[in-house]
């Protein structure tokens, strides 16, 4: 669903909702970079509001990379998030990511299984459009290997390869460390 609205004397185009309108994803002109730019903006039921600039491939922090060394935008298809509804916990909870992401601080989610955490994050990830990493924990599991440093065979030669934790950090992307 694709509706407009105007706020500060901006159109502002929804151009996806989540939680009965509770999160949307929000695009409007941005006349500094002259293009449209998307934002993030969940609304709690007390009123508050927050709003994050979604990330695109166009940011100036991305365009000089060469193209074997982007940090790709969320991989996976938004379908799976279509039927997503949340609850007032859910929804403190992305706001409380949200506003630590912005900053620039690190989150650490714990809770029993089944409480949700991998969705919410997974869908936090497709929200800000950035890279999701995820890395399963398992006893006897190489450290190194599996987080910071891998290496391949090329053309008969060794060849390092980053991990999930410096990509994930490299890109503003968000890496999942699950029991």
């Amino acid at each position: 669903m694709i509706s407009k609205h105007s706020k500060e004397n901006k159109d502002i185009e929804i151009v996806k909702e989540f939680g009965n309108g509770a999160i949307r994803i929000e695009c409007e002109f941005n006349e500094k970079l002259d293009r449209e730019v998307e934002f993030i903006t969940v609304q709690s039921p007390q009123g508050h509001e927050i709003r994050v600039r979604r990330r695109d491939e166009k940011d100036d922090k991305f365009a000089d990379q060469k193209e074997d060394q982007k940090i790709p935008v969320f991989a996976e298809g938004a379908e799976q998030f279509n039927d997503l509804t949340f609850d007032k916990a859910e929804i403190d909870f992305i706001q409380a990511f949200l506003m630590r992401y912005a900053i620039g601080h690190h989150s650490l989610f714990l809770g029993p299984p089944g409480f949700g955490k991998s969705r919410l994050i997974k869908f936090i990830a497709y929200l800000l459009n950035v890279p999701y990493f995820r890395v399963q924990c398992e006893k006897g599991m190489d450290v190194q290997q599996q987080f910071l440093w891998t290496y391949v065979r090329d053309n008969g030669g060794w060849k390092g390869r980053l991990g999930p934790l410096p990509l994930s950090m490299q890109g503003g992307g968000i890496l999942q460390v699950d029991e």
